[in-house]
């Protein structure tokens, strides 16, 4: 094990995931989280360590005692503090990466507790944590004129708390999703899908994005066949394929009780001890009894895979 996957891998926590080769260049792009617990301060995941970046390597060489080769147009190549490995910087926990069609890279950068964050990963440029949180700001930023990269697309904690970024659609079986970059929330089951703007300095907001449908399950992961077809899995393992609803399909044989407040609130509250544990907004409450008491959740929390998207009733235009 390199000295670079050691300090990675001896946190417990935000270690980021995604594994994923670059259409066109062909080299190997790794995300990895701050390694915090949780912490939005400054010093969390520094300059100097393998933590909080995107990193891009090439497995077919090697360079001088690496077991694999640095690409020569890493951008921080020669860099002083950075690593060589570095491609772009500034990360939370990248959880989920994937290339667009046209070849950019973007990333579903999980939270703390105020905004989640879908991001174009950029070259060279810091992408925000921990001075900001999405488009809120955290901390003063001191980087002086160091390229600071704009959220694609932000959203708060009345309409999820965990980002999974997706995949854009390539398939041709859902007319709707055609050009459609689509993701999801961990913790509401919202799925979503947005308009890729053309320019990678571009910010949307989550008020731009289509909601496609929410679902009693826990999706952590989407992925794609060579169709282009999309699928999604969940933390038990259960894999889903992303189809057109099918009119008049109903997932939802009964209606789930709708939880009560200390329910609800248990459902969002962190598990931290001392003066710091944070406080539930009325907000999470209504999300969490929303949730629960969606007349399309069935008894068992099971749904069909056909009706995965819900687009007979679309919540705006496509």
């Amino acid at each position: 094990r390199s000295s670079a996957a050691s300090d990675v891998y001896k946190r417990q926590d935000h270690n980021g995931g995604q594994l994923l080769f670059g259409p066109s260049d062909g080299y190997l792009y790794i995300g990895v989280g701050d390694g915090g617990e949780g912490k939005h301060t400054i010093g969390r995941a520094p300059a100097t360590t393998y933590r909080g970046k995107v990193f891009r390597i090439d497995v077919d060489t090697t360079s001088g005692e690496k077991a694999y080769g640095i690409p020569a147009d890493n951008p921080f190549v020669g860099h002083e503090v950075l690593p060589p490995e570095t491609y772009a910087w500034g990360f939370r926990n990248p959880w989920r990466m994937s290339f667009a069609p046209d070849g950019r890279l973007i990333a579903g950068d999980i939270g703390e507790n105020i905004k989640e964050e879908l991001t174009f990963v950029v070259a060279g440029r810091h992408h925000g944590w921990p001075y900001y949180e999405g488009d809120y700001s955290r901390n003063p930023w001191t980087l002086g004129d160091q390229p600071l990269q704009p959220t694609l697309l932000a959203y708060g904690r009345t309409v999820g708390m965990s980002v999974i970024g997706g995949r854009a659609y390539r398939g041709t079986e859902i007319e709707a999703l055609r050009g459609r970059y689509v993701f999801c929330d961990f913790i509401s089951g919202i799925v979503w899908g947005i308009e890729l703007p053309e320019s990678t300095e571009t910010s949307l907001t989550i008020e731009d994005a289509q909601e496609l449908g929410r679902w009693p399950q826990l999706f952590t992961t989407f992925g794609e066949d060579p169709q282009g077809n999309l699928y999604v899995a969940t933390n038990t393992g259960l894999l889903y394929r992303i189809e057109e609803a099918r009119a008049g399909q109903s997932t939802a044989p009964i209606a789930i009780e709708a939880m009560d407040d200390d329910a609800a609130r248990g459902m969002f509250e962190a598990v931290m001890e001392g003066p710091k544990r944070p406080e539930t907004t009325p907000a999470q409450v209504a999300l969490g009894q929303q949730l629960y008491s969606d007349p399309r959740l069935s008894s068992s929390g099971k749904v069909s895979c056909l009706s995965l998207i819900h687009i007979s009733e679309p919540t705006r235009p496509l």
